[in-house]
């Protein structure tokens, strides 16, 4: 079993924010985000109605089969009760019926299976353990009559009911909209992938908690999570992604007190161009001089207020009350990149991303700007994303 995360939520952007202006080192931030980018461009969030009838989208079709039509392997759809059972469940019976599409479409490479598990509980007692990313272990999972499982030759996944669907505010007893397409091709996708790309999370910067919609989308994005301490371990073979999430300790430099740089180390990681550093701050993250010089280096500065009478400076927190959706002003829509490359990274995705607890950055000092939304110095290029007033 490839290891993976087992919970999910509906997605929100709010509290942690991505550094208002989305630094991208490398090429694309997320470059292989292919589902979820997919779900969002094409609204595969299907908000829920009387009806019943959620048809599987050609966009959905389209997708599978350009991975499955390469692949000899078959991925099992399995649900823990029977087939009369299901199919008039509330819930897992708009699950079965997007099930049974896909595998209408694909019959060689998509297989439903059907378990009483309470008569015959070892029909599936192999898929009982599970890795929970959030404490790095092995975990018992207790599967029930409306969990349902993805498995493929050497991974396989177990998911809640309540992950196919979304959900009012994150009240579970509010269904707003079901998304199996999504999930269900999410995990089709994993099954059949041997060789996930690895995002690794940094641990050793009292980074207290890593939102689980944040685990959520890597995973839906394809990668293997795994968690780094980057001062003590190596970056392992296939790391493609390292994120850094609201830090509340500083990185090492070579100043001759610490043996190991960790800037030293995110340059080198960063050197491929096909790896990437994300870094998520808010208002409140303290002073870090290290990581601040390191984002300069890629053309990011974040800014802090003048010093008061006792000497001290505080980040910014951006407010703006004529695109707010509270009345203080301070969680923000914010404007996305209409051009050059930012603009392309954006097309065709919803305009309006929402942004709470937003800090302020600009372009750092010797950047040029190049008149499309973009700063450059030497060969490195800032985008930005996302961005609100002109500061």
């Amino acid at each position: 079993m490839r290891k993976r995360i087992i919970r999910s939520r509906r997605a929100r952007y709010g509290g942690m924010t991505v550094l208002l202006t989305v630094l991208l080192v490398a090429v694309v931030v997320l470059t292989n985000v292919l589902v979820s980018t997919l779900a969002k461009r094409y609204s595969w969030y299907t908000p829920m109605t009387g009806s019943a009838d959620y048809r599987v989208t050609e966009t959905c079709y389209r997708l599978l089969d350009a991975t499955l039509g390469k692949q000899d392997e078959q991925v099992r759809i399995i649900f823990c009760d029977t087939a009369e059972n299901v199919a008039e469940s509330d819930t897992v019976s708009y699950v079965y019926r997007t099930a049974k599409q896909l595998q209408e479409r694909f019959p060689e490479r998509i297989a439903i299976e059907c378990h009483n598990i309470w008569l015959d509980p070892d029909s599936v007692r192999e898929y009982s353990t599970t890795f929970n990313p959030a404490t790095a272990e092995d975990v018992k999972t207790t599967l029930k009559s409306t969990s349902v499982i993805i498995a493929g030759a050497d991974y396989y996944r177990v998911y809640d009911h309540s992950e196919f669907f979304v959900f009012e505010d994150g009240n579970t007893s509010n269904l707003w909209a079901y998304n199996g397409e999504r999930k269900l091709a999410a995990g089709i996708l994993h099954a059949i992938d041997g060789d996930a790309p690895i995002a690794c999370l940094t641990n050793n910067h009292g980074e207290a908690f890593y939102d689980y919609e944040l685990l959520y989308l890597l995973d839906d994005a394809g990668y293997s999570l795994r968690y780094i301490d980057l001062y003590k371990e190596e970056i392992p073979e296939g790391c493609r992604l390292i994120i850094s999430y609201n830090p509340n300790s500083d990185l090492t430099v070579s100043d001759g007190v610490s043996a190991t740089s960790e800037t030293d180390i995110l340059t080198d990681f960063l050197s491929d161009s096909g790896n990437t550093f994300l870094l998520f701050l808010e208002d409140g993250t303290p002073s870090l001089p290290n990581f601040e010089a390191f984002l300069q280096g890629w053309g990011v500065e974040t800014l802090y207020t003048p010093e008061d009478e006792n000497g001290n400076r505080f980040r910014y927190m951006v407010q703006n009350p004529s695109q707010s959706l509270t009345s203080d002003g301070y969680t923000i829509y914010g404007d996305a990149a209409t051009e050059g490359h930012a603009g392309e990274v954006l097309e065709g995705l919803s305009r309006k991303t929402v942004f709470k607890n937003a800090t302020a950055l600009r372009a750092a000092n010797g950047f040029a700007n190049q008149g499309d939304g973009s700063y450059k110095k030497d060969n490195r290029t800032l985008y930005g994303l996302y961005g609100s007033g002109s500061g």
